[in-house]
C-alpha cells in the first residue's frame, strides 16, 4: 500500500480530532501502524476512548477512505504528507497539524507566507485595502495565503496575482470543488501561480464544520495574520485568536467605529494586535525575526523603469502639477469614476501614487524620476 493512503487515512477520521490526531503520530510514529494496531493496543493508550478506537477499527471508513484516495489520485491532485518537503514549514510546527494536504499547483515548504482574512461581505474600502497590502507584500518576498472566500479572502488573492506573484488558497472542501462558485478563474489562476490546497479529500463538501479547521492551516502555515476587516462574529477573529495560540503575530486594520465590519478589527487592536496603516508596519514586525528577503525589492528595482499603462500614464501627467482631488482628475483625464478609482488603485499598488485626505491623490515622493 502506498505511504501516502495511511496518512490519507488518518486525515479522513472527521470523528476524531485534530488534537487526538497528533497524539496518536507521537505514539505510533508512523501512521501505518495507527491503521494496523489491534484493539488492546489502543485500549492502553491514557487518551483513548471507545469513539476514537471503534473509528480507527472501522472498516468500513477505511473502504471509504481507501475510494476517496484513489479517486484523488485519478484527478492528479498532488497529496502532500508531514514527512514531504514541500510540506509548508511553519504549519508543521503547530500541535495539530493536518496529516496530509492534497494541493493543486506548486507547494513550498521554505516559503514565507502571510495570511490576509477578513469578512465575506466586505466594503470597497476593505477589498482596496486588502489588494494593496497583498500587492506590497508580494512584492517584498512574502507570499499571500487565504481562505478563496468571498470579500477580503478573494482581493488578497487577486492582489498578489496583480502583482505577478504566487499566492496560497486554503479550501474547506476537497480541492476538486470549487467554493464558492463564482471563483472558477481565480482559483484556476492560483493553481497557475502558487497553490489550492485542502486536508480534505477529493468529492467533500464545503460543509460548515470545515471552516474553522480550514482557518488554522491559514495562522498555521503563516508568520503572521493581518485581519482587514471582520464584524464582531467573524470567523476572521477565530483566525485571529487560533494564531495567537500558534505563537504568531496578528495585525489588524483600524476602520470607522460605526461600521459593523470594523467592530472585530477594532476590538483586536484594543486587545493587543498590532495597528496597521502601511505595509511597513507588518515588515518592520517581522523583518528582526525572519530573513524576508524581498524587503527591499522595491528600492532595489528603483533605477528601472516600472511598467505601467498608457491609461496610467495619463493620469501620472495630470497629476505632475500636484495633489489634485479625484473629481478634478475625472474630469481632467476624462475618465468615469469605476474606470478612474480602478486605475487609481493600481497606481497606489505600484507606490506611484498616494491618496490625502479628502479625496485628494499625489506623485508619491521620490517618484517622479521614477517613471
Amino acid at each position: 500500500m502506498d505511504d501516502r493512503f495511511y496518512w490519507s487515512w488518518l486525515g479522513s477520521l472527521a470523528k476524531i480530532s485534530t488534537a487526538v490526531r497528533s497524539k496518536l503520530l507521537c505514539h505510533f510514529k508512523e501512521p501505518e501502524k495507527i491503521y494496523y494496531a489491534g484493539l488492546n493496543e489502543l485500549k492502553d493508550l491514557e487518551f483513548m476512548d471507545t469513539k476514537i478506537y471503534s473509528c480507527i477499527l472501522d472498516n468500513e471508513q477505511k473502504e471509504k477512505a481507501h475510494e476517496g484516495f484513489e479517486k484523488t489520485i485519478a484527478k492528479g491532485i498532488e497529496i502532500i504528507t508531514l514527512k514531504d518537503e514541500r510540506y509548508p514549514k511553519y504549519l508543521r510546527e503547530i500541535y495539530d497539524p493536518p496529516a496530509a494536504l492534497y494541493s493543486n499547483g506548486i507547494l513550498k515548504g521554505e516559503e514565507l507566507l502571510i495570511g490576509i482574512v477578513g469578512s465575506r461581505r466586505a466594503t470597497n474600502y476593505g477589498m482596496e485595502i486588502a489588494g494593496r497590502f497583498a500587492y506590497e507584500l508580494s512584492q517584498r518576498g512574502l507570499s499571500v495565503i487565504s481562505g478563496m472566500a468571498r470579500g477580503i479572502d478573494s482581493a488578497a488573492h487577486e492582489g498578489a496575482l496583480q502583482a505577478g506573484k504566487r499566492t496560497v488558497a486554503v479550501l474547506g472542501s476537497g480541492i476538486d470543488i470549487t467554493y464558492p462558485p463564482e471563483n472558477h478563474r481565480i482559483k484556476k489562476d492560483i493553481e497557475k501561480n502558487g497553490a489550492v490546497i485542502s486536508e480534505y479529500l477529493a468529492g467533500i463538501p464545503p460543509l460548515p464544520q470545515h471552516f474553522p479547521l480550514r482557518n488554522r492551516i491559514i495562522s498555521g502555515a503563516s508568520i503572521g495574520t493581518l485581519i482587514v476587516e471582520a464584524g464582531r462574529k467573524s470567523g476572521s477573529l477565530i483566525t485571529a485568536n487560533t494564531a495567537l495560540e500558534q505563537g504568531r503575530e496578528v495585525f489588524a486594520v483600524p476602520g470607522r467605529i460605526n461600521n459593523n465590519n470594523s467592530q472585530g478589527t477594532n476590538i483586536l487592536i484594543r486587545e493587543g494586535a498590532k495597528i496597521v496603516t502601511c505595509v511597513e508596519d507588518i515588515i518592520d514586525e517581522l523583518e528582526n525575526s525572519y530573513d524576508i528577503c524581498g524587503k527591499n525589492e522595491k528600492t532595489k528595482g528603483s533605477k528601472k523603469k516600472i511598467d505601467i499603462s498608457a491609461e496610467e500614464i495619463k493620469l501620472v501627467m495630470c497629476l505632475k502639477s500636484g495633489a489634485m482631488h479625484i473629481d478634478k482628475l475625472s474630469r481632467l483625464a476624462g475618465f468615469e469614476m469605476g474606470e478612474l478609482n480602478s486605475l487609481l488603485l493600481m497606481l497606489e499598488m505600484k507606490g506611484i501614487v498616494e491618496q490625502l485626505p479628502g479625496k485628494q491623490f499625489k506623485i508619491r515622493t521620490g517618484m517622479h524620476n521614477y517613471l
